[in-house]
């Protein structure tokens, strides 16, 4: 109800957390934000608290909070109008991890994680898997899984790409690894005739499909 009582409080409480953030103090901003949202969770300003939560939190480079705020807005406002570009900003901040971004821990960032990076994708698989980041996003896990060196898993995630977003540009992407990754197994581990055949199999396959 736009006239409730808790309506006013929840304006209320937006506008002071922009007076904070237009005065430079972001940290009582995210406060100010996260009270909204928990005091006034059914109000309509909630969403946009809880998405400028994570943007406060990415603006000062907590990455891996800010993925957590923004997964958040998606699993309690699925149809929330900012959707999209809360996914679009998820996808960015995986892309980071996956390309060598440190993982904080009590706000000292210790070495890259790609285990994070891998769960990060998982997440936007299945809280946005109609978005257009989701085929996308199920790449990359794959990436993530390969440059683990867990190859079966990876083998795995990219064949979820070719099966699952066939018509998506990335599928074609997917169906090279798969054959790349399978010619790797059979490098770094003991020589197996039937992996190599598969590799060769994989490799053929995209050329058939993408001469």
């Amino acid at each position: 109800d736009a006239t409730s009582p808790d309506t006013g409080a929840a304006v209320a409480q937006m506008r002071y957390a922009e007076d904070l953030e237009a005065k430079g103090d972001d940290a009582g901003a995210y406060k100010a934000c996260k009270v909204l949202v928990k005091r006034y969770g059914l109000s309509m300003l909630a969403p946009k608290a809880q998405r400028k939560m994570g943007v406060l939190l990415q603006k000062n480079g907590d990455y891996d909070k800010a993925f957590d705020a923004y997964t958040g807005y998606l699993t309690k406002y699925p149809q929330g109008s900012d959707f999209d570009a809360v996914v679009e900003q998820m996808f960015a901040i995986g892309k980071l991890f996956l390309e060598g971004q440190k993982k904080k821990i009590l706000g000292v960032a210790t070495t890259a994680s790609m285990g994070r990076a891998q769960t990060m994708f998982e997440s936007i698989v299945k809280n946005a898997p109609f978005s257009k980041f989701a085929p996308l996003a199920q790449f990359d896990v794959g990436q993530a899984l390969e440059k683990q060196g867990k190859y079966p898993e990876a083998i795995k995630a990219y064949q979820t790409v070719v099966t699952k977003y066939a018509g998506d540009a990335i599928a074609d992407d997917a169906l090279y690894q798969l054959g790349y990754v399978r010619m790797q197994e059979t490098r770094e581990g003991s020589y197996d005739r039937a992996s190599v055949a598969k590799a060769r199999e994989a490799f053929e396959d995209f050329i058939n499909r993408y001469p």
